[in-house]
């Protein structure tokens, strides 16, 4: 029974620190590529100016 505690405990230890690091990981690459993006201007529309008088 105490091995079949250590078992759950690790299995959910585990999920919840490695969901963690998977989350914040996936955020910190997101961030670097917006940031990326707009350091050198991907993605951005060009002004039109025909719009105004």
């Amino acid at each position: 029974m105490e091995l079949l505690k250590e078992i759950i405990y690790w299995v959910l230890y585990t999920l919840i620190v490695g969901g963690g690091i998977l989350f914040f990981g996936a955020v910190l690459v997101h961030d670097t590529i917006e940031l990326t993006r707009d350091a050198f201007g991907i993605g951005k529309e060009e002004p039109n100016n025909t719009d105004t008088l």
